[in-house]
Parts: structure tokens; sequence; C-alpha cells
């Protein structure tokens, strides 16, 4: 996935999780109720909220839009998937969001 500096809404990054990415411990993802990515990027850290978009018990597809100063410099933004489920929270992931210079 690769998005421009600067990046707004509409622009979004869409992910899709799937049981196969869960191999060591599959999980019902139907029962996934809230999701957060949570991404280094290069100086800072911090969450998103990302809104589901499908789901079923084996596939999850979500999205973030982008808001102001969200992707403010370039370089590897690395994103982790939090689930999360009755009892707590599975991650998956991580992966890799690239901000580029226009």
């Amino acid at each position: 996935m690769t998005v421009y500096v600067g990046a707004l809404a509409p622009e979004n990054v869409q992910i899709t999780i799937t049981n196969a990415a869960l191999a060591s411990a599959p999980l019902d993802l139907s029962t996934v109720t809230t999701i957060t990515l949570d991404v280094d990027a290069p100086s800072q850290s911090f969450s998103w909220a990302a809104q589901i978009m499908s789901q079923s018990a084996t596939e999850i597809v979500c999205k973030h839009e982008f808001a102001e100063g969200e992707t403010g410099e370039a370089g590897d933004y690395k994103i982790m998937v939090i689930l999360t489920v009755p009892g707590g929270v599975r991650r998956a992931g991580p992966t890799v969001l690239k901000v580029r210079e226009p």
C-alpha cells in the first residue's frame, strides 16, 4: 500500500484479515467488535480507528480514512491490526504502509 505525504479522506488504507493470517490460533472473525490500527511511523507512534467494511467468520475487511497530520512524513509506517473480541484482543500483522513524497 502506498500513499503520498499529506493524504486526506477520502483517501484511505484498507486491510483484509483472514484466518490464514492467524494460522497459529484461528479466530471466528465474526466476533470482532472493533479494530484499531497501531501505527509506528518513522518518528512517532499512534493509533488509528478503523471501520469494519465487511465481516464473516473467516475474513474481515476494515478501512481507515486519513485525517490531517496522519501521513505527515515520508517513510514506511508499520501497522499492527488490533482486533477486539470477547475476552480481550488479538493482533494481526504487521503490514507496511509506504508514505512517499508527491
